[in-house]
């Protein structure tokens, strides 16, 4: 199994092998609206029709919204379009973060004790419980990769 730091590399190579090839822009595409299906088809085609590249993603649901996250390379000469046809989207708001060509792509931050790992709470729902634990982890130089919160009755 390859460490993040190796896929890390792996990504980065990627991309300068795509960049060769055309002038491309790397961008953040975050899109959020109401769930329904084929919304990620929906969204990566309109990447993949101006030309374009999607490598990492994450999506999910949260209660009846969906939301997509997509790190995508474009040619730059089709950009403008691509964001002209995401603000087109029907039930679907998506915003376009342009990241700089200079950015690498290693860890922001290391672990003060050099440790990943799984963290699980449950328990009963309290206002600001998850500020309150996400604070312990920053003041301890903790950084988190992945978080995913939810509420259901208790039995």
């Amino acid at each position: 199994m390859m460490n993040k730091l190796g896929s890390a590399a792996l990504r980065q190579a990627h991309a300068l092998k795509f960049r060769r090839f055309f002038s491309t822009k790397e961008l953040i595409i975050n899109a959020v609206g109401s769930d329904r299906v084929g919304i990620v088809s929906d969204m990566t085609k309109y990447v993949t029709g101006v030309g374009g590249n999607v490598g990492e993603s994450q999506a999910s649901r949260l209660g009846n919204h969906f939301s997509l996250m997509m790190l995508v390379n474009v040619p730059e000469k089709r950009v403008v379009e691509l964001v002209n046809q995401l603000e087109d989207v029907e039930d679907i708001t998506a915003s376009v973060h342009m990241v700089k060509q200079d950015a690498k792509l290693e860890p922001v931050s290391k672990a003060a004790i050099g440790y990943t790992g799984r963290f699980s709470l449950e328990g009963t729902d309290n206002p600001g419980i998850v500020h309150r634990v996400t604070s312990i982890f920053a003041s301890n130089g903790l950084s988190i990769d992945k978080m995913e919160t939810s509420v259901y009755i208790a039995p």
